[in-house]
């Protein structure tokens, strides 16, 4: 609320009725002033928002993100201090941020009306063993989302965006299946924004990485993601046996180069939710694996048209074998974000008592709300994700 009278720390009646917990007083803030803004930040840098999210008080957070001051291009804007193109390409050359920076919000295109949304999120998969090792993931606003999908798989831009199931299909595959990437060919089938394949590229020692999509758009987004990443894999050399590949699923002939019958993985994050597509993709894995491959596959357990078919299918027709289904636990759906706090990780001085105001703790707030926003199914679990491990016959 620009104007709005706050005390010596910064704190405005919102910031007060929002850390006091009072939630009628939040309702009638929001309702009755003029220029209401729950991004606007105390003298500690917390913005309401923020401080919403800390207080865990859902009654409250649903309040405060359904205010238009918390629209989705406004929190985009002050994530990454509407940085333009040339902020990218500051961080392609190393430059660096605010440390607290959880996100960065960029403009691409020629003209500011032309510009599109993206977000660059980094993301640390492996923070008990590998912690060091940040994974830099560029989403861009999803194109035509009145119908996403398109009349044609050349025309679905939901790829642009990132989706829960390939953030935990890709701490999975480094947590607990590192080994599987050792001298391998793997393959991400719609690979979107290519958060699993970059996965194994930077924690693993693969032989070579197909990203596998067909929308034109999500394959450069992709491309560009194999740019934001390439000073960072484990291997040197990996950067050059990582290909971006247009792939039509009926078209062996646009199947990755020698792929076929020798990929070691293959990897698939949420990618039937029409009976149409099990059949096909079950061709896709028969024509691809060979005897021994993985296929590794995350998907929400309901709620996807097709899903329990397209398993069946798999078991039954396509040759391949169940090795394990398990429910996604909390160590992969927990904030993978840099900056947030491991799963369980509690943040205390010397004398036991939790710190407060501490830059660390600033860091996993902005951490944990960008998480809410951007990943609100993984951040609430509510939703079961699902773990599939088959191996072919």
């Amino acid at each position: 609320m620009e104007g709005a009278p706050c005390n010596e720390s910064g704190n405005t009646p919102l910031h007060w009725a929002v850390q006091n917990q009072h939630d009628e007083v939040v309702r009638i803030l929001l309702a009755k002033l003029d220029n209401v803004d729950v991004l606007i930040r105390n003298g500690f840098g917390k913005s309401v928002l923020t401080e919403g999210f800390a207080g865990k008080n859902q009654e409250i957070l649903k309040m405060l993100l359904e205010h238009s001051s918390a629209a989705e291009d406004a929190l985009m804007g002050v994530t990454g201090q509407g940085l333009k193109e040339e902020g990218l390409q500051a961080m392609n050359e190393g430059e660096e941020g605010e440390e607290t920076e959880v996100a960065v919000t960029l403009a691409i295109g020629e003209n500011d009306e032309a510009t599109a949304a993206v977000v660059v999120h980094r993301l640390v998969l492996d923070k008990l063993e590998e912690p060091e090792r940040v994974l830099q993931i560029r989403e861009m606003e999803i194109k035509h989302a009145d119908d996403p999908f398109g009349q044609a798989a050349a025309e679905d831009t939901t790829g642009l965006g990132v989706w829960p199931a390939s953030l935990i299909l890709a701490r999975w595959l480094v947590i607990q299946h590192k080994e599987l990437l050792d001298d391998a060919t793997v393959v991400e089938v719609g690979c979107g924004c290519a958060v699993p394949g970059l996965a194994a590229a930077l924690h693993g020692r693969p032989k070579v990485v197909h990203l596998t999509d067909l929308n034109p758009e999500t394959l450069a987004n992709a491309q560009e993601n194999v740019q934001l990443n390439k000073e960072s894999f484990l291997v040197p050399d990996t950067a050059a046996r990582v290909h971006v590949t247009a792939m039509d699923w009926g078209n062996k002939a646009s199947y990755p180069a020698g792929a076929i019958g020798s990929v070691d993985v293959v990897l698939g994050s949420d990618l039937v939710y029409q009976k149409s597509l099990g059949p096909l993709l079950s061709q896709v894995l028969l024509r691809l694996l060979r005897p021994g491959g993985k296929f590794l596959y995350v998907a929400p357990a309901t709620g996807r048209d097709g899903l329990p078919e397209f398993l069946d299918m798999l078991s039954h027709g396509a040759g391949l074998t169940l090795v394990s289904e398990k429910e996604a636990g909390p160590e992969l759906l927990a904030n993978p974000l840099e900056g947030s706090r491991g799963t369980g990780e509690i943040e205390e001085d010397d004398g036991g008592v939790e710190m407060e105001d501490h830059p660390q703790q600033e860091a996993a707030e902005r951490a944990d709300e960008s998480f809410f926003l951007h990943f609100h199914e993984m951040a609430t679990q509510g939703v079961m994700y699902k773990l599939y491990e088959f191996e072919k016959q």
